[in-house]
């Protein structure tokens, strides 16, 4: 039995259209276009294979899009021009300094020197929002101890209106290293007294500079020592304290009050109170007794000698 042969059908390649450079997307269907051309096989167009025009709903599309890419630019400037004009307005260009307290006739043109200074050292902090004011309040600390605290006064929108210091008021008047310099309530020294009080005296004859312990020429405990027996003692109306004498003798203070010659020795591990009470006590007894003594001394607890 024969079998007929097998014919199959050849397969023709399917033709893509192309356009007039042969590439074969050039008539690919897009939206919203009319397609232009002829019917006529003999009249054709310019450049046929491409004849496309944009209806009038295409065109009000691209318009809309031209629209939002132009306001999108205008924002983002906008946004710049805001950001500039910030870091404009919050620029220190002129430094202002006011003080905290009242009447006061300190120098401002050396506060404003020393900011002035700070700023060179760090210029970006110029803008207020970059100002580190730690490192501002401790660098100024360092070449004004007398400034005990610093704040700045900002506009609303964030720009530096002025530079507002307190200063430390002094409590004791310290004679040091042949300088003088005045002491608060914390033990800070410093050279500046814009107050103009009467303060207690205090000779230190221990030999320590100030510079050796960081600016500070006591230690609380002491100041708060001496504050707590020199008011003490003030209130037990035999005199008030005058002079404070720190002599090389560890530990140990000497006082001078107001009218006496003498001097009272005491000691600083002692309570402060319980040290007035016995000054108070010994001067009552010396002045029943019409005694004038060179010193007196109380650094032994109840009990007292004079010389």
């Amino acid at each position: 039995m024969k079998f007929l042969p097998k014919f199959t059908k050849k397969k023709e390649p399917i033709r893509q259209p192309r356009g007039a450079s042969g590439d074969a997307s050039g008539y690919v269907f897009r939206r919203s276009r009319t397609l232009t051309g002829t019917t006529s096989p003999k009249v054709t167009t310019s450049n046929e294979a491409r004849s496309q025009l944009k209806t009038e709903r295409l065109k009000v599309h691209e318009l809309h899009q031209l629209r939002k890419r132009i306001m999108r630019i205008l924002g983002v400037l906008l946004v710049l021009i805001g950001i500039l004009g910030y870091f404009v307005a919050s620029y220190t260009r002129t430094v202002s300094v006011e003080y905290s307290q009242t009447g006061l006739s300190a120098n401002k043109q050396q506060y404003v020197a020393a900011v002035d200074d700070y700023f060179a050292r760090h210029p970006l902090e110029r803008f207020g929002f970059a100002l580190n004011r730690k490192q501002f309040a401790e660098e100024l600390a360092v070449a004004h101890p007398e400034l005990k605290s610093i704040d700045v006064d900002r506009n609303w929108y964030g720009g530096s209106k002025a530079f507002v210091f307190g200063f430390r008021k002094p409590i004791l008047r310290w004679d040091s290293a042949g300088k003088t310099f005045y002491v608060d309530g914390q033990g800070v020294a410093f050279e500046y007294d814009y107050f103009g009080g009467q303060y207690v005296k205090v000779s230190d004859q221990s030999g320590i500079s100030p510079t050796d312990n960081g600016g500070e020429i006591a230690s609380n405990r002491l100041i708060a020592f001496l504050g707590k027996m020199v008011g003490a003692v003030d209130a037990g109306d035999k005199g008030k304290v005058t002079d404070i004498i720190i002599p090389a003798s560890t530990r140990e203070i000497d006082l001078k009050l107001e009218g006496r010659g003498y001097t009272i020795k005491t000691h600083t591990d002692r309570d402060p109170l319980g040290q007035a009470q016995d000054i108070i006590a010994t001067i009552k007894w010396l002045d029943s007794k019409n005694i004038k003594p060179e010193y007196v001394d109380v650094r032994v607890a109840g009990k007292a000698f004079y010389k």
